[in-house]
């Protein structure tokens, strides 16, 4: 065999190859399920359930070991794992309702960007918070504690229940809704029940808000316990 045989018979060899290898990769593909879909099922499904958060939502998938070769499924369901939600750095489950059964985990990291309200200035306990005393901050909610709050008519007219600096964010556990009912106060307290109603003055043995439970003593010295109503009154039902 000379040289110029040996060249093409290398050629043809090679050719050959490379036909093996692509008819290998189409089976593979074929028959294998996609990384990218995979992921698209995973980030569907994290949009689909931070829908009603507040501000713009962002989700980032992790990359998957491209080595990965599960079987190929035609039905595809993205589902949040027990103990799971879709917020911070979290996991989402993907698994395959054929036959051939299996599920994955994709990791997600899921950011909320929207305007949480600050003090605008030195709020003291006791005061009664109003427009002038908060501002907007757009903020990752998610970096924030609970009970941040993204809407100010929650916040305007509350009471501080804490000194809260300039700058910092208002909590719910940082205000009360204001006490329409003072301790001590004389009161009209209420009590139905089925077919029947009556009312008598007693005293308020504790100061609450609309909807608060509160005690209250009668003329008798009897405690009983009702519920804080406008207009000082408080309500009890029987049934």
């Amino acid at each position: 065999m000379n040289g110029d045989e040996g060249m093409k018979k290398e050629r043809i060899l090679a050719f050959i190859g490379g036909i093996l290898l692509l008819l290998s990769e189409l089976v593979f593909a074929a028959t294998t399920q996609s990384i990218s879909s995979l992921l698209e099922s995973a980030e569907n499904f994290a949009y689909q359930g931070t829908r009603d958060l507040p501000g713009s939502v962002k989700i980032t998938l992790n990359k998957m070991d491209s080595n990965i070769a599960l079987p190929k499924c035609s039905r595809l369901e993205s589902f949040l794992p027990t103990g799971s939600r879709l917020w911070g750095k979290t996991s989402i489950g993907v698994r395959c309702n054929d036959q051939q059964a299996w599920t994955i985990y994709i990791q997600v990291d899921i950011e909320v960007i929207t305007k949480v309200i600050h003090s605008a200035k030195p709020i003291l306990r006791d005061h009664t918070i109003n427009e002038g005393d908060i501002v907007f901050k757009e903020v990752n909610l998610v970096r924030m504690s609970e009970g941040a709050f993204t809407d100010s008519e929650k916040v305007i007219g509350k009471v501080a229940v804490i000194n809260i600096n300039v700058g910092q964010p208002i909590y719910s556990q940082s205000v009360r809704a204001p006490h329409i009912i003072q301790r001590g106060q004389k009161v009209k307290l209420i009590v139905e029940g089925s077919g029947f109603s009556v009312s008598t003055e007693v005293e308020a043995l504790s100061a609450a808000a609309e909807g608060q439970v509160l005690q209250i003593r009668n003329q008798k010295g009897r405690i009983m316990t009702g519920v804080a109503r406008q207009d000082g009154i408080v309500e009890i039902k029987r049934k």
